[in-house]
C-alpha cells in the first residue's frame, strides 16, 4: 500500500523548516504573483530556490501555487516563472486556469500539473476531463462527502488531494465573486477580502429574522479522528490549509497529524490523545467541524457567534474589583498568554499574574463581567515548546581509503542510499614524523556540525604509517558533502521546453450579425423573453419542464450526481458537464462559470466542442479591448443583471429553524443585509443549493457601444427576480441599445436604479487585482 501523503503549507521559510521537521511528505507554496494566497508572506525567486533544495535534502516535496486566473496581458510573464519553476526542480504546480493549464501542458509536457480547489471539480466526470488532459493530481471540492471521494477514486483512477483541517471557504471554491464584485479584491486573483468573516443580518421581505450575526463564517475543519476513512477512500494527498498562519500553527498541526497518521500505518486505527486534540484547539480554531465530507450538517458548519480564533475555555470571572480581575481557572495560565472574556467582548495578553491555587488575578484597562467565561486564544507555553523543533540531522555512513602514494577516495552513503565518491587532489605521504591515526581522520571526516548530515559509522582503509594534512581531508570532507547535498536536491531530468507562442485555431464560424440573448429563472421572465421576440433564449434548470420549446438549458453549477446530458442545447458550467459535452450533437456554450479571460482558455473550450464562450465577470475594459482572440463572434458578455456572488452547499434556512423559512417553500424575498446596509438577495435552487447574489445591479448602457467598437456582437442579459413586465422593459431596452444604438431606455432604467444605490458596471471600470 502506498503510504498517503501529508501536505503542509508554508507562507514563510520559518513555517517551511516547521513543516519539514514535524514530518511532512509534502509542502505547497507561492511566489510574489499568480498565487490564491496574495496577502501570505509567499516566497521570493530567490527563496524559492532555497526551499526547493532544502525540501529536496529532506526528501519533502515542493508544489508551487500558480493558482489565479490569467489575463493575456501576463501570458509572458507567467510563462518566465513557470520555466523558473521547472529549472529550479520544482515537484508540481497547482493551476486553476484552463488555458494556462493546457499551455504548460504543451510547452513543459514532462512538469507535473495539480488541479487547484479553485477549478471546484467535484464530479467523476471533471476529473476525467483533467486526467485526460494529462494532470497528475486533482484537488476535489471541500463539498465532497467521503462516499463522492470514493466513488470518484474508485472510477477514474487519478492521484486525488483533499483537505483534512483549516479554514474552509464557505461557498463552493472557485466560485465566490463576493470580495471581487463588492471591492475589487479577487478571490481568483488571491486577494479575497474574506466578507463571508463579516457580520450579517437575515431579512424576510421588511422582517428581520436575524440580526447582526456571523451567517456565512464556516467553522474550521478537523478531520484527525476520521483519518482511517479518508485513507481508506483512496486519497493520495492529506492537505492542511494555512498559509497564512504563523510557523508554531503548522508546527502544531504538521506533527499531530504526522502522528496519526503514522499510527494508523502502524496498527491500523488513528491513535491520538486529548493532549493532543486540545493542543489542535489551542493553537488555532473557529470553532470545529467536519465538514461537508462527513456530512456536516448546515448548523454545524457555521459559527454565527464568532469569525475568527474561539481559543479553548480556561476559566470563569469569580471576582472583580475595580480594574483587578480574579479567574477560578481550569487550565493553567501564564504571563503571555492571550484571553478573551467572552459576554464582556474584551481580549488581552496576560502581563502581570498573581496565582493561589486555581484562582488567578490580573489587571483589566476595560471592564468585565461577574461569571463571564473566559478563553485562552494564545497559549505561550505550547508556542514555545513548537520554537525548539529543528530540522533533524540526516544519518550518513562513509568509507575512505588511504593509501601512500595513491590519492585518497572518500565515498558517503545516505538514509536513501545515495552514494557519492570522491578523490582528492593530493596524494598520501607516508609519515617522517607523525603518523595520522584512525581517531583522527573519523574526527575531521566527521566534523560535520555546520551541514544537515551527522556521521554515523566511517569504514578506514589504510596504510599504517602515513600523514596527510587536516586541511587536506577538511576539504575532501566538504567537496563529498557538497556532491551528496547536489544529488539529494535534484529530484528531476528535466527536457528543453518548447517555445511559447500565441496561436489562435481557425474554428467554422457561427452567426456573426449581432444578437441579445436572456436567461430566466422564472418562467414569466421566460414569457417575456418570448414576447420580445427572443431567439435565444436560455432557461434555468428550475423551469425547464415548463418550458416546451428548443430554449437552451443552463445545467446547474454543481452536479454532484455526474448526470448524463439531456438531448438539447446546453448552456454547461463545470468541467464534469464539458467532458460529457465533448461528443453532443446538439450546441453547447460555456457559461461565465469557466472563468474565462484569456485567449488560451477560449482556444481550448472552442476546441472541446463548445460553440459560444461566455466570457468571465472579472473582465474589465481593458481586458475586452486587449484580448487577443479575433473572432468575437464566439464570445458572449454578461452586460445586466444581478451576479451571483456564491453558490454554497450550506443552507441558512436550515441551520437556523429546519427550513420553516425556506424560499422554496413561499413567495416570499429573502436577503442577507450588512453593516452598510447593502441587501444582498438569496435563492434556493431545486437541489438545495443557496444562491446569494450581489446587492447592486449589473447594468451596463454606454459600455455595450464601447464593446461594439471592439468588435463584440453577443450580448445577454441575465433576468433573476424581475416580474414579467420589468423583463420586458429591460428586454426591450437592450434591444434600442444593442440593435440601434439607442441609449435613452437603458438610461431611464439606470436612473431608477441609481435611486435606491442599486446600480453597478461590475468590473467594467475596475482596474485589475
Amino acid at each position: 500500500m502506498k503510504k498517503v501523503e501529508l501536505l503542509a503549507p508554508c507562507g514563510s521559510m520559518a513555517a517551511l523548516k516547521m513543516a519539514i521537521a514535524c514530518g511532512a511528505d509534502a509542502v505547497y507554496l507561492g511566489g510574489n504573483q499568480f498565487g490564491a494566497r496574495a496577502y501570505a508572506k509567499n516566497f521570493t525567486n530567490e527563496e524559492i530556490v532555497e526551499t526547493i533544495k532544502l525540501s529536496h535534502l529532506y526528501n519533502v516535496k515542493v508544489y508551487v501555487t500558480v493558482n489565479t486566473l490569467i489575463y493575456d496581458y501576463e501570458f509572458t510573464e507567467v510563462l518566465k516563472f513557470i520555466d523558473f519553476l521547472y529549472h529550479h526542480d520544482v515537484d508540481a504546480i497547482i493551476v486553476q486556469d484552463l488555458g494556462l493549464l493546457k499551455t504548460i501542458r504543451k510547452h513543459y509536457p514532462d512538469l507535473p500539473l495539480h488541479a487547484s480547489t479553485q477549478m471546484t471539480v467535484h464530479n467523476p466526470s471533471g476529473v476525467k476531463l483533467l486526467k485526460d488532459e494529462g494532470l497528475s493530481r486533482v484537488v476535489l471540492a471541500r463539498e465532497n462527502t467521503i462516499d463522492e471521494i470514493k466513488h470518484i477514486n474508485d472510477e477514474v483512477g487519478i492521484e486525488t488531494e483533499v483537505f483534512i483541517h483549516g479554514a474552509l471557504c464557505v461557498c463552493y471554491s472557485g466560485q465566490c465573486l463576493m470580495s471581487s464584485l463588492i471591492g475589487g479584491r479577487s478571490g481568483n486573483r488571491g486577494r479575497c477580502a474574506q466578507p463571508c468573516r463579516k457580520r450579517y443580518s437575515l431579512m424576510e421581505e421588511d422582517n428581520v429574522l436575524i440580526k447582526n450575526k456571523y451567517l456565512i463564517s464556516p467553522k474550521d475543519l478537523n478531520t484527525i479522528e476520521n483519518l482511517a476513512e479518508i485513507i481508506e477512500a483512496g486519497v493520495s494527498s492529506l492537505k492542511i490549509e494555512g498559509r497564512m498562519k504563523d510557523p508554531e500553527y503548522v508546527a502544531v498541526v504538521v506533527s499531530t497529524y504526522r502522528k496519526a497518521i503514522d499510527s494508523y500505518y502502524a496498527t491500523g486505527k488513528i491513535q491520538i490523545t486529548e493532549k493532543d486534540l486540545h493542543e489542535l484547539r489551542q493553537i488555532f480554531n473557529r470553532g470545529f467541524t467536519k465538514g461537508f465530507i462527513f456530512n456536516a450538517t448546515s448548523k454545524d458548519f457555521i459559527n454565527h457567534d464568532k469569525n475568527n480564533n474561539a481559543g479553548v475555555k480556561c476559566g470563569k470571572v469569580v471576582g472583580v474589583k475595580g480594574n483587578k480581575v480574579t479567574i477560578k481557572l481550569d487550565l493553567p495560565l501564564h504571563v503571555g498568554d492571550g484571553i478573551y472574556f467572552n459576554k464582556s467582548n474584551l481580549g488581552l495578553v496576560v502581563t502581570k499574574l498573581s496565582l493561589d491555587n486555581d484562582l488567578a488575578t490580573i489587571e483589566v484597562a476595560n471592564p468585565v463581567i461577574l461569571n463571564d467565561e473566559v478563553y485562552k486564544t494564545k497559549d505561550v507555553m505550547l508556542e514555545t515548546s513548537v520554537q525548539d523543533f529543528e530540522l533533524p540531522k540526516i544519518p550518513i555512513n562513509g568509507s575512505i581509503e588511504l593509501f601512500i602514494n595513491q590519492k585518497a577516495k572518500l565515498t558517503l552513503i545516505d538514509d536513501r542510499q545515495n552514494e557519492i565518491t570522491i578523490e582528492s587532489d593530493f596524494i598520501v605521504q607516508p609519515s617522517i614524523n607523525q603518523t595520522l591515526d584512525s581517531e583522527r581522520i573519523t574526527a575531521q571526516i566527521g566534523k560535520l556540525g555546520n551541514t544537515h548530515f551527522v556521521l554515523n559509522n566511517l569504514d578506514i582503509k589504510r596504510d599504517a604509517n602515513i600523514f596527510v594534512v587536516t586541511s587536506a581531508l577538511n576539504e575532501l570532507r566538504r567537496k563529498a558533502v557538497d556532491a551528496l547535498i547536489k544529488l539529494r536536491e535534484t529530484h528531476h531530468k528535466r527536457r528543453p521546453p518548447l517555445t511559447y507562442k500565441y496561436h489562435e485555431e481557425d474554428y467554422r464560424r457561427f452567426n456573426e450579425e449581432l444578437e441579445l440573448a436572456v436567461y430566466c429563472e422564472t418562467y414569466d421572465q421566460y414569457r417575456a423573453a418570448k414576447d420580445s421576440g427572443i431567439k435565444r433564449i436560455y432557461v434555468d434548470e428550475d423551469i425547464v419542464k415548463l418550458v416546451d420549446d428548443d430554449a437552451y438549458l443552463v445545467k446547474r453549477r454543481i452536479n454532484h450526481q455526474d448526470q448524463a446530458l439531456p438531448n438539447r442545447k446546453l448552456v454547461i458550467s463545470d468541467l464534469g458537464a464539458l467532458y460529457k459535452a465533448l461528443n453532443h450533437k446538439y450546441e453547447v456554450i460555456s457559461n461565465y462559470n469557466f472563468n474565462v479571460v484569456n485567449s488560451e482558455t477560449i482556444n481550448y473550450l472552442l476546441f472541446n466542442n463548445v460553440s459560444r464562450v461566455t466570457l468571465s465577470l472579472e473582465m474589465n475594459e481593458a481586458a475586452f479591448k486587449n484580448l487577443r482572440y479575433s473572432d468575437k463572434t464566439k464570445l458572449e458578455i454578461i452586460v445586466y443583471g444581478y451576479q451571483e456572488v456564491m453558490i454554497t452547499k450550506y443552507c441558512l434556512f436550515s441551520s437556523i429553524n429546519g427550513c420553516k423559512h425556506c424560499p422554496r417553500n413561499n413567495s416570499k424575498h429573502y436577503y442577507f443585509i450588512d453593516e452598510i446596509n447593502e441587501y444582498f438577495p438569496i435563492r434556493m435552487d431545486k437541489a438545495c443549493k443557496m444562491h446569494i447574489y450581489n446587492s447592486k445591479n449589473l447594468i451596463l448602457s454606454k459600455e455595450v457601444l464601447k464593446l461594439k467598437d471592439y468588435g463584440y456582437k453577443k450580448f445577454r442579459i441575465n433576468l433573476t427576480c424581475e416580474d414579467y413586465q420589468e423583463s420586458l422593459t429591460v428586454i426591450k431596452a437592450y434591444q434600442e441599445l444593442i440593435m440601434n444604438n439607442n441609449i435613452n431606455s437603458i438610461e431611464e432604467i439606470i436612473t431608477k436604479n441609481k435611486v435606491n444605490n442599486n446600480y453597478t458596471r461590475g468590473y467594467f471600470n475596475k482596474a485589475i487585482m
